[in-house]
């Protein structure tokens, strides 16, 4: 044999290695990843389990999908919005709970995977009782645990209806410490802190979702436990450097919002960050923010500064050195350019978000000309939904029908997740 003809046989060799090692390789990685589902129940059961359902969860199956695919169509009273403000009658309505099979609540676990992985959620609420069940019987889950935090300042017939609604469950309560939830106050980042601590005192849920009451899932509960597990044990928690924002945390504000004094001295040489106050966190980040002794300096130094429910998760979850559990390993710079899985947000500054409702707060109140996008997004959850309108009413309706029947259809197997925006994000571990 010539020693052009060995090299090339060597070269042909190397090759054929290289192949199979990348086969294996990507089949190694197909089956980490794999959507095939290890159901509870066999597809039959599963089956009359959604048929029964859904004969209590129909609202107006003409109208939605027609609205979902982006057509126009006569909205008429379908359905009939409640009045949200009327929470005496409400609390009468599901005082025995037998809401609960009569609106079709998913009852089961329904997979082994979503039965292992279970869920914390905080749901910081202040009026509304009907759109605040509308959410809670979409993500509900009996492996789940769930709490629903009070403002401070609700009406007592309120408050009345969310301690019943939550007796109705093993796994949903009410935090048991209210705070006064204002805008741009420490009281937002208190209510998010009250429900944690009672959170933790259930050991088996693997991360932490906060919500409000006017937010609404994008994904099924099985298709967010897929992408919180490609997170492999880090947060979804978006931060930026932005010097602009600095005075927030340079002086102590009184309740009006204006300053009073200088602040303290920056704790443990921590790098100032922004960011979302929308959040997905490990069981171990919550744990430290609540309970470790570097977090609650941090904590106490953070009360009195301006908005810091836009700072409290961002910093700590950007500043690894302080060892928090989750926390972002790479560069500041990059920090601001990571996908921000949690919440899907369009704000009025943003060129390039549409917004088919109407503005608030500088914040996007979808209605069913957003349904088609919606649909389409690669976060867990929407914020926002308010309002009696029947534009921004059936939005959220319509949503919740179509990812009834997304859950049905994924369990039945009419349909597989695509996994892989997820499998790469460069906020997740190796």
């Amino acid at each position: 044999m010539t020693l052009l003809g060995f090299i090339k046989r060597a070269f042909l060799a190397i090759l054929l290695v290289y192949g199979l090692i990348s086969l294996l390789h990507y089949y190694r990685r197909a089956h980490e990843y794999s959507t095939e589902i290890s159901l509870l129940f066999d597809k039959l059961e599963v089956r009359d389990i959604f048929n029964d359902i859904e004969k209590s969860r129909l609202s107006c199956p003409s109208v939605c999908p027609s609205l979902i695919n982006g057509e126009e169509v006569q909205l008429g009273t379908c359905p009939k919005h409640e009045d949200e403000n009327n929470h005496k009658l409400y609390t009468r309505q599901i005082k025995n709970c037998s809401f609960i099979n009569k609106k079709g609540f998913i009852l089961q676990s329904m997979t082994e995977e979503e039965e292992n992985f279970p869920l914390a959620f905080s749901l910081v609420v202040y009026c509304n009782p009907n759109q605040i069940e509308l959410l809670l019987r979409a993500i509900y889950r009996p492996q789940n645990f769930y709490c629903i935090h009070v403002d401070l300042h609700s009406k007592e017939s309120f408050k009345t209806s969310m301690y019943t609604l939550a007796d109705c469950f093993q796994n949903v309560f009410v935090a048991e410490r209210s705070e006064l939830v204002r805008w741009g106050t420490f009281g937002v980042v208190a209510a998010e802190l009250s429900c944690m601590r009672d959170l933790l005192r259930y050991k088996k849920w693997k991360y932490f979702i906060n919500l409000t009451g006017q937010e609404f899932p994008l994904k099924t509960n099985l298709e967010i436990v897929r992408i919180l597990k490609a997170l492999n044990g880090a947060n979804d928690i978006n931060a930026r450097v932005d010097s602009s924002k600095l005075f927030r945390i340079r002086y102590i504000y009184n309740e009006e919002g204006c300053a009073i004094r200088r602040n303290k001295p920056v704790p443990f040489n921590m790098t100032v960050l922004s960011g979302s106050t929308h959040i997905s966190a490990t069981r171990d980040f919550v744990d430290f923010l609540v309970n470790n002794p570097k977090s609650k300096v941090y904590i106490d130094w953070l009360n009195g500064t301006k908005i810091p429910d836009e700072t409290v998760f961002s910093m700590l979850n950007g500043n690894p050195h302080l060892g928090v559990p989750g926390s972002y390993k790479g560069s500041l710079h990059s920090m601001r350019f990571l996908p921000h899985i949690s919440r899907y947000k369009v704000w009025d500054y943003d060129r390039n978000g549409f917004c088919g409702g109407f503005f608030r707060r500088g914040v996007c109140i979808f209605s069913v000309r957003d349904l088609p996008q919606l649909i389409t997004k690669t976060q867990m959850f929407a914020n926002k939904f308010a309002g009696v309108d029947p534009h921004n009413f059936m939005a959220r309706h319509c949503l919740d029908e179509w990812l009834f029947n997304r859950t049905r259809d994924e369990y039945l197997g009419h349909f597989r997740f695509n996994l892989r925006p997820y499998q790469s994000l460069p906020q997740a571990y190796p």
